[in-house]
């Protein structure tokens, strides 16, 4: 453990920054006397005189240049919220906002405008809607975080609105916001330009691209064996033979972890989790957006055909099973009907389970070459890596073509974990389950 007084000294060779600037301890100690005492005017003259105190060091901010010092200039950022963001929440903050969220937005914004794009590419009516995407705030800590979420997508050129809960009834009238439900509303975020894209509609419509363009894809094939020769890959057995090749990626959604494991016997910190979805009966036009809720752990949006489709959070028990269970159908059937009372007594039609593969930041882990040269891995993507295949896909296509990983990629590589430089999907590592 070393002190410093200096920031610069601080960040040189740091695997994790964690820059906060805190009062006095004298100042503090003050304040508690002062909260004690209710002395509201001493209150707002200590405010001041801390403030003027703040001014004289303006220096104080975790910037790019310092964010270079670090070990191999990837350091993790952490802060324990809300932050100020200099040019977004204030003028001049404690942390540059490319600091603050310097990979994901931007990836996730570029496979957000590539779907329209795609559509025209492959002459295929991917069913891309962009509706809006409405998240409810249920607690004003909730809001306050909403806040700064939304100013990095708005510094990101992200479209996004912290709104209170009348305007979110506004947008979706059938929002109950009244103060009598398990989680009382109290805003949410706005994102207008995110909404829905037909998975099986994308599927068939790659597929169809590939084809035009000579790729070859073997149906009812299974893959059994991946061959490597001196730390190289050299080929890949199938139930219908062998293939020779160099380079092979595998992104086989919940199945990756056990197949990179059993046939390259490279264990990753994935853990899989059975996550359902079910639709209704069809219903007259009552959502207009995606809604999403945190707290009731809860989505719902309504589909050309009527359905109100909607989801959850995983299974909290790790399997490698599609079962659908009754404990599920009655959460979302509880949560649906307490924000959305109009869908008190309509049924549910039809239910089906999927595999997320979950790792402990919730952020993917897109690399290749380590430790086999020629083996690339696109996997760790959970339940809301759809969104952005769009853009992986082109990135993990430039990757394996030559070799050489985009800078878009790099900050997701797998060591990532060894090197403490996690992604900050999560303000604290998630433990699911024991690795499988």
């Amino acid at each position: 453990f070393v002190k410093t007084n200096s920031m610069a000294e601080a960040f040189e060779g740091a695997d994790i920054v964690y820059p906060k600037s805190w009062a006095p301890y004298a100042a503090m100690e003050k304040r508690t006397n002062l909260y004690g005492d209710g002395d509201e005017a001493g209150i707002k003259a200590l405010e001041k005189e801390l403030l003027a105190q703040n001014a004289n060091h303006k220096d104080w901010e975790c910037t790019e240049d310092l964010m270079a010092k670090t070990a191999g200039g990837q350091a993790m950022y952490m802060h324990c919220l809300p932050a100020d963001i200099t040019g977004v929440s204030c003028a001049e903050g404690e942390v540059a906002a490319s600091v603050l969220d310097r990979y994901r937005v931007p990836l996730y914004k570029e496979a957000l405008d590539l779907w329209p794009v795609l559509t025209k590419e492959l002459d295929f009516n991917l069913m891309f809607n962009n509706c809006g995407n409405l998240n409810l705030m249920h607690s004003e800590a909730a809001m306050k975080a909403a806040r700064m979420t939304i100013a990095t997508a708005q510094f990101h050129g992200v479209e996004s609105h912290l709104i209170d809960a009348k305007e979110a009834k506004e947008l979706v009238p059938a929002l109950n916001i009244s103060e009598d439900i398990t989680f009382p509303i109290h805003g949410a975020m706005f994102h207008p330009p995110g909404g829905i894209v037909r998975h099986d509609a994308v599927v068939w419509g790659l597929a169809k691209g590939c084809a035009k363009h000579g790729v070859h894809i073997h149906q009812h094939t299974e893959a059994t064996a991946i061959d490597t020769e001196g730390g190289k890959i050299s080929g890949v057995n199938t139930s219908r033979g062998r293939i020779s090749t160099n380079r092979v990626l595998v992104t086989a959604g919940g199945y990756s972890a056990g197949l990179i494991y059993h046939m390259l016997g490279i264990k990753l910190p994935i853990s899989v989790l059975t996550i359902q979805a079910m639709v209704t009966q069809p219903l007259k036009p009552i959502l207009d957006h995606v809604v999403s809720s945190g707290a009731y752990h809860c989505y719902a949006n309504q589909t050309l055909k009527g359905e109100i489709a909607t989801g959850a959070h995983m299974d909290p028990w790790p399997n490698y099973t599609t079962q659908n269970t009754a404990h599920y159908i009655k959460h979302q059937a509880e949560a649906l009907s307490d924000w959305l009372p109009c869908l008190r007594g309509v049924k549910f039609m039809r239910i089906w389970g999927g595999l997320a593969d979950m790792t402990p930041d919730m952020a993917p882990i897109m690399d290749g070459n380590d430790p086999i040269d020629g083996f690339y891995m696109d996997c760790g993507w959970g339940y809301f890596g759809f969104k952005s295949c769009s853009a992986v896909g082109k990135y993990m296509a430039r990757y394996m073509a030559s070799g050489n990983c985009p800078e878009m990629l790099k900050p997701f590589n797998l060591r990532r974990y060894e090197n403490h430089q996690l992604m900050g999907e999560t303000a604290a590592l998630v433990n699911y389950t024991p690795d499988n």
